[in-house]
């Protein structure tokens, strides 16, 4: 804007200028030489004054002499006035705060804290110099501040970082008291909503890891309550609101991010001794620097920073020590190089133990945090989606502690109602593991004798999990999971004696001789040995190329009566099935799975669910035609078809079918398919 300066001390003089409010001083965009040619600091205006008002100008008096600003017009001078009165009250407090003494500090402080709350001005940075001058007052006058009460200055920031991002030093200050007292009931009363608003609006932790730190510290002192778990889950249900669904998306991701952060940095010892194991020094600590209070092992101290694949940006990680020096013995004689390294052996076994203990604690601490969230209804499904890829480094992968701890977790998605939530059990992506993998009775790790892997297995091959890929995933069973597989069948479990059922009736195994291992295994079994046997019966039915192309089953027929009719005879060449009227037939999609050449099907008026529906789109069928009229179907079935892509005429008519889902099929359907939704609501 174009201002008017006018100096008063020895001359009236008025130049023009554009003029620039900064942090520290009032400067000139325009090149002078006149009054303005240096800046104007605030300390030394001793008085803003509205001057004139019919002139609109506002005096400014200094130690050289008074300024007059004359601005366009009253409401611009106002914004001049009040905006000026601010940065000279603010350099104002900045003087008296870093010159306080201990008593008067706390008080200072507060009063500066009300004058920035309290502020009438509109503009986005009134709060920003004040967070500096505390910023600044933290870090000179750290020394000074050991005498005074925390939680007095705690309390007297409260209003001011409620409502705003605190700053680099706030949190260090903040992350000492959470450490030094944890039970502390301002960690409850003020930490949690600034905690809180972190959450809610903070979207990039890699720009202010400080921030992540704070949030992990706080965590840590709700876990030294005299009830931590009852404190977790308030702190939880808190940040997610009392609705069903939370209205702030980012919560959750940033609550798993510090889960995630934290949990890789309790392995960051073990990284480093790898790093340094690869090197060609080695450490040398003397058992000075070995502290035997674990309180002040701390990992997760504010000094490096490391770096994952999973992850951008890290939480910064302190160290016992730094300095690595080599060991130069050859000089030396023999008792003292066993004498050395025998100090050196035992020094580095305390260490680990020390650091060990601690690490372990923190990881199943956060675990359990993650544990929590995933129990939250409408939290669960997006944190089993980020966990998918397991974002987690090697060394905890490889853990026992880790796995150990994670357990109940995976067995709470296994047991999951939801097929999206079920499905993240499987690897994200091709040719790397998941949970299924990881908990497998190959894995080195497990301990559980496959208990585990046999419920994921169960789930994940539940009717709509695999969407019309369940031969795929039993073909990467068979081919990464077959010796596993065959272990727990010969221990006879019921599951898995169904999936080598399934690998031969698929014909899924090519090789000979792992057929024969499998025919071996379910001979060996009571319950192998009958469906081996149904299984042989079945394929002579089914395989021989003969019997009708056309079958019509009579009005109140059961699932019973297909069975038995299905079990002899030829059907092999059956490409139309009616099963109009039937009842009941619930149950009947595994039954027709074994029709390979089954073309056109028939399902008018019969009690199929979506349980089945779900089963017909995991079968190998290539249904052309499907008729659904007056079933029990909705939407959490229909939605499955998608998968049916030589469909050439879907009958839906008279079902619980909504529009977005029939919108969805449609795109999903080639083009051509020709639809029947009477009496439905996308009709």
């Amino acid at each position: 804007m174009e201002k008017i300066i006018h100096q008063t001390k020895t001359s009236h003089s008025w130049e023009t200028h554009t003029i620039c409010l900064d942090e520290n001083e009032i400067k000139t965009q325009v090149v002078s030489n006149g009054w303005f040619k240096t800046p104007i600091p605030y300390s030394k205006i001793k008085r803003v004054i509205a001057h004139n008002k019919a002139l609109n100008c506002v005096k400014l008096e200094t130690d050289k002499g008074n300024y007059l600003l004359q601005a366009s017009n009253s409401h611009q001078r106002d914004q001049w006035f009040h905006s000026l009165q601010w940065k000279v009250t603010l350099e104002q407090y900045r003087g008296i705060l870093l010159n306080a003494t201990s008593a008067t500090l706390v008080q200072d402080l507060k009063l500066l804290v009300a004058l920035a709350v309290n502020s009438h001005l509109y503009i986005s940075d009134t709060y920003l110099p004040v967070l500096n001058i505390v910023s600044q007052l933290l870090s000179k006058k750290s020394a000074s501040l050991s005498n005074i009460s925390h939680e007095d200055l705690i309390t007297a920031l409260a209003p001011l970082v409620e409502n705003n991002q605190p700053t680099h030093e706030i949190c260090d200050f903040f992350i000492k008291h959470c450490r030094n007292a944890p039970r502390s009931l301002i960690v409850l009363d003020t930490f949690t909503q600034i905690v809180h608003r972190i959450l809610k609006e903070n979207v990039n932790f890699g720009k202010s890891s400080f921030l992540r730190l704070f949030v992990i510290e706080y965590i840590q002192a709700l876990n030294c309550q005299n009830n931590p778990s009852e404190a977790i889950e308030k702190f939880l249900h808190r940040v997610h609101g009392p609705l069903s669904q939370c209205p702030h998306p980012r919560i959750l991701s940033n609550l798993v991010s510090v889960c995630l952060s934290a949990i890789y940095h309790c392995f960051g010892s073990e990284i480093e001794r790898k790093r340094n194991k690869k090197g060609t020094k080695v450490s040398n600590l003397h058992p000075a620097v070995v502290s035997h209070d674990l309180q002040s092992v701390n990992i997760l101290n504010n000094q490096k920073t490391l770096s994952t694949k999973y992850m951008k940006n890290s939480l910064q990680e302190g160290k016992v020590a730094d300095d690595v020096k080599t060991i130069n013995t050859e000089n030396s004689t023999l008792d003292m190089n066993l004498k050395e390294s025998h100090s050196k052996q035992k020094l580095n076994k305390c260490l680990e133990e020390t650091t060990s203990v601690f690490n372990i604690e923190t990881m199943k601490l956060f675990v359990f945090v993650m544990d929590k969230i995933l129990q939250i209804d409408d939290w669960g499904p997006n944190v089993a989606g980020l966990l998918q890829p397991l974002p987690f480094p090697d060394e905890a992968l490889n853990n026992k502690e880790f796995l150990r701890a994670m357990y109940p977790l995976v067995e709470r998605i296994t047991q999951d109602s939801r097929d999206y939530v079920i499905k993240t059990l499987q690897h994200s992506r091709e040719g790397k593991d998941g949970w299924l993998q990881l908990y497998s009775l190959n894995s080195p790790l497990c301990e559980d004798n496959g208990k585990l892997f046999s419920s994921m297995v169960t789930a994940l091959l539940l009717p709509g999990v695999q969407s019309g890929k369940r031969k795929k995933f039993l073909t990467m069973l068979a081919n990464s999971q077959l010796q596993a597989i065959i272990t727990l069948a010969v221990r006879e479990s019921e599951i898995m004696i169904q999936l080598l059922g399934e690998f031969l009736e698929l014909d899924i195994i090519p090789d000979e001789q792992k057929q024969l291992q499998i025919v071996s295994t379910l001979l060996c079994t009571a319950s192998g040995n009958k469906m081996y046997t149904e299984l042989c019966s079945h394929r002579d039915v089914i395989h021989t190329m003969e019997g009708p192309t056309y079958f019509k089953l009579a009005p109140n027929s059961t699932i019973v009566d297909l069975q038995v009719l299905l079990g002899t005879g030829s059907w092999g060449n059956l490409r139309e099935l009616d099963l109009s009227f039937t009842r009941p037939t619930a149950g009947i999609a595994s039954t027709l799975s074994r029709l390979k050449n089954l073309k056109h099907l028939n399902l008018r008026f019969t009690d199929f669910n979506d349980k089945d529906l779900k089963g017909l789109c995991d079968s190998s069928l290539n249904l052309e035609s499907l008729n659904l009229c007056e079933t029990n179907v909705t939407d959490d079935g229909i939605q499955h078809l998608c998968v049916m892509s030589h469909l050439k005429y879907l009958n839906m008519n008279s079902t619980k079918l909504s529009l977005p889902v029939f919108t969805t099929l449609k795109g999903s359907l080639p083009s051509y398919v020709k639809y029947d939704v009477t009496y439905t609501e996308a009709w």
